[in-house]
């Protein structure tokens, strides 16, 4: 490359600096509405597809700060400018700092409806198996983020990520990257109709929580506990759960000195039982009703089972 061809690599990547300082001292929405006004995100688009990645890193920095900082609307406005289109290639590009900051900024960008049926409309999600097989760990968290971003409150979210056979890859760090995994997992079965926690559950995840429930880490023996109490709404589910014989690790969850790990854990008894003789004779056999007795006068949420 000569000197010219240098020397225009350095202008577009001072001014992207210039913009990447500005933004990270402009958590103000009106402060990022000023800085979007001066017409940088027309340069951007482009530039996010240059051949030299000290440009196209710059580039992105300054995105993320935009869409980290920024209002739906404010986010809305950057991908108006065609800088999703440039994602599919950043995706698979061989360094890795790129697809860190490309996986951060879409993120971001998913936390808005609007921008995340453009995206989606991209495709990118074909892209996204080799991202969770990564060596990194940052990647994988970053890409079950943005699955997590996707399913959040949307049956259809869920859907996409199911036809597009990524549940499993999640599966996969349930014992690795825990509680992003976890995340991923709940959404599913906070949001997913019975159907498609049905189809969750025959990939096997019920035998990774097990040992999940023996967490040292409270808040992952929290959020297992919350994704068992929505699996456990389908009777289907409940079945499956109750032949790993998960009940025998109950005893010491309801003694736990965290309140919510209780609640969580007497909700799941509560579905277990549930309009279901049997359901009542498991937790009976478990020999878990004693424990449930300790809790009449301490947790409320125990008006379930009456």
């Amino acid at each position: 490359m000569g000197m010219n061809g240098q020397a225009i690599i350095f202008l577009q990547n001072s001014a992207l600096k210039f913009y990447d300082i500005a933004l990270s001292h402009a958590t103000d929405i009106d402060q990022i509405q000023i800085i979007i006004e001066t017409g940088i995100l027309k340069r951007l688009a482009p530039l996010l597809g240059h051949t030299e990645v000290v440009v196209q890193l710059a580039a992105l920095n300054t995105v993320g700060e935009i869409v980290k900082y920024g209002t739906s609307k404010q986010i809305q406005a950057v991908v108006g400018e065609g800088i999703l289109e440039h994602f599919s290639e950043i995706l698979q590009h061989p360094k890795e700092e790129l697809i860190e900051k490309a996986l951060f900024v879409l993120g971001n960008v998913t936390t808005s409806t609007y921008a995340r049926s453009l995206l989606l409309n991209q495709n990118v999600l074909q892209y996204f198996s080799p991202l969770l097989l990564h060596p990194k760990e940052q990647i994988i968290q970053n890409a079950l983020w943005i699955l997590i971003n996707v399913m959040s409150g949307s049956v259809d979210g869920v859907q996409i990520v199911i036809d597009a056979e990524l549940f499993q890859f999640i599966l996969l760090h349930l014992d690795k990257v825990q509680f992003a995994a976890l995340r991923a997992v709940g959404e599913i079965v906070k949001y997913g109709t019975r159907k498609q926690i049905q189809a969750v559950v025959g990939e096997g995840i019920l035998e990774h929580f097990s040992e999940l429930l023996q967490h040292s880490k409270e808040e992952l023996i929290e959020k297992a506990l919350f994704v068992l109490g929505n699996v456990t709404t389908s009777t289907y589910a409940r079945s499956l759960l109750l032949n790993q014989n998960v009940l025998q690790y109950f005893s010491p969850l309801l003694l736990h000195p965290k309140e919510q790990i209780i609640q969580n854990a007497l909700w799941i008894l509560s579905n277990v039982m549930s309009g279901s003789v049997d359901g009542v004779q498991i937790v009976i056999d478990a020999e878990l009703f004693q424990f449930i007795l300790l809790h009449l006068d301490k947790v409320q949420k125990l008006q379930v089972f009456f």
